[in-house]
């Protein structure tokens, strides 16, 4: 274990939230009180008010993984570069075994499954258009597994599932293995992140392309510390 006068350091935030898509953003909105709430429309349910996120998602993905990938994973993806960003960290001296990667989450494979089931149903439901993407979306742990391949992470990585004080739960298992002294110094992907760079790889489906449905519940974000280390 680390010696206690020894301290875990947050050196970087990076978010995205229905009222603003950086720290200084989201702090001036809440200074303002805007909740950044708006009405959505939900399929099968109707309309209602929401809080989305609308950050750029191609400012560090490029569209074949969008299409391919969730959207907890292009969440997770920005959070976690923005965070690096702004930790003035030299990231690319880093080594990357020694990079762990913590997302907390309520869930996203519902809302995964759905959208294919729906996709499905415009083609009659015809099982030759269902995705072979769609089997890793589902997987609990696929969003940390896409922040490893697009940041070339391999040290440890996991998505945790929890209510709302999901993020802390990230933050907290963090904490623990600085603490146990447990980073590390090699270390294999796992299953969801090879499945990952397998996907990266693979040629685009030849499936005729399919509608895009609305998701059946609004997709957010929460800010997201990705950059602690032990000083």
């Amino acid at each position: 274990m680390l010696e206690p006068e020894q301290r875990v350091v947050i050196t970087g935030i990076g978010l995205t939230s229905p009222n603003g898509d950086s720290l200084e953003d989201f702090r001036q909105a809440l200074v303002e009180g805007r909740s950044g709430v708006q009405p959505y429309e939900i399929r099968y349910v109707g309309a209602t008010l929401a809080g989305i996120c609308h950050f750029d998602e191609t400012r560090y993905q490029k569209l074949r993984a969008l299409r391919t990938g969730t959207r907890a994973g292009s969440v997770s993806i920005y959070c976690s570069q923005e965070a690096v960003k702004r930790s003035g960290l030299d990231f690319d001296a880093i080594d990357r075994a020694r990079v762990g990667v913590f997302i907390g989450i309520t869930e996203h494979g519902n809302v995964e499954t759905e959208n294919e089931v729906y996709d499905l149903s415009q083609y009659d439901y015809d099982i030759k258009y269902w995705s072979h993407h769609h089997n890793p979306r589902t997987v609990a742990n696929n969003p940390a597994g896409e922040v490893t391949v697009n940041m070339g992470i391999t040290g440890p990585h996991y998505t945790l599932g929890a209510a709302c004080a999901a993020g802390n739960a990230g933050l907290i298992q963090g904490a623990q293995m600085l603490r146990l002294g447990e980073s590390p110094r090699r270390s294999t992907p796992s299953g969801s992140s090879r499945a990952s760079r397998r996907r990266a790889r693979s040629p685009p489906t030849m499936t005729p392309p399919r509608p895009h449905g609305r998701s059946t519940r609004p997709a957010t974000g929460s800010w997201s510390p990705r950059a602690a280390r032990s000083t």
